[in-house]
């Protein structure tokens, strides 16, 4: 696609702790997940799948789910 006007370009950044955090998160089911961190199944399909990023505290609560389970 060919850029017409400069303002339109926006720069994409990975963030790569998130998808440090999906790979780990799709080790684990997402039922026992949703358990676990106490958030829906819902939401841990889109964050899985790219379509929401975790609030720092939903992030948090993820990490201590995954921590607990893969003990």
């Amino acid at each position: 696609e060919i850029v017409q006007d400069w303002d339109e370009v926006q720069q994409q950044y990975r963030d790569e702790r998130l998808d440090l955090l999906n790979a780990v998160l799709k080790k684990i089911p997402a039922k026992e997940l949703a358990t676990a961190a106490r958030i829906s199944e819902r939401a841990i399909r889109a964050i899985r799948n790219g379509h929401s990023r975790p609030s720092a505290a939903t992030r948090n609560l993820l990490l201590r789910a995954a921590k607990r389970l893969g003990e």
